[in-house]
């Protein structure tokens, strides 16, 4: 697809035009000699950016989602388990096997606003290791609860 039916695309659908117009209502706000061009609060984990309700100016940050994602998956020997606190909070990030048996708990403390980088060695609380199965981890923190699947790999 070239360029002309690109925009002709674009200026077409609805949906895509409003995207087109929240961002170019952010590059017009934004300062190009700064390295911090684009505030942080108008994209979500991913980065991208988020729904046309927000403002360039709303201070807070809906985050659509705080838990973002375990590397590497499948895992052999550790996984890092990565979420955002968008503000300072209690969190608990637990392991569970798939019978909803709770193995671990790997946080369970107040944290500072941030990301954050959890690093799981497939052992259970008891510091036995683990056998090679799908596991569950769940995060509960700033009145959300979310999950995602470990897959430990011996």
């Amino acid at each position: 697809m070239d360029i002309a039916s690109t925009i002709a695309w674009v200026n077409s659908d609805p949906g895509m035009g409003a995207v087109a117009a929240f961002m170019d209502s952010i590059w017009a706000a934004a300062d190009a000699d700064s390295p911090s061009t684009y505030q942080y609060q108008l994209f979500d984990a991913d980065g991208w950016p988020l729904p046309p309700n927000v403002s360039v100016t709303d201070l807070s940050r809906p985050v659509a989602r705080v838990l973002d994602r375990a590397w590497p998956n499948p895992f052999a020997g550790h996984v890092s388990v990565r979420f955002y606190a968008p503000h300072a909070g209690h969190a608990r990030l637990e392991v569970f096997d798939v019978s909803g048996r709770r193995l671990h708990t790997l946080v369970d403390q107040q944290l500072e606003p941030g990301w954050k980088d959890v690093i799981w060695d497939g052992k259970d609380a008891s510091g036995r290791a683990l056998p090679s199965g799908t596991y569950l981890c769940r995060l509960q923190a700033f009145g959300r609860s979310e999950s995602c699947l470990l897959s430990l790999t011996r």
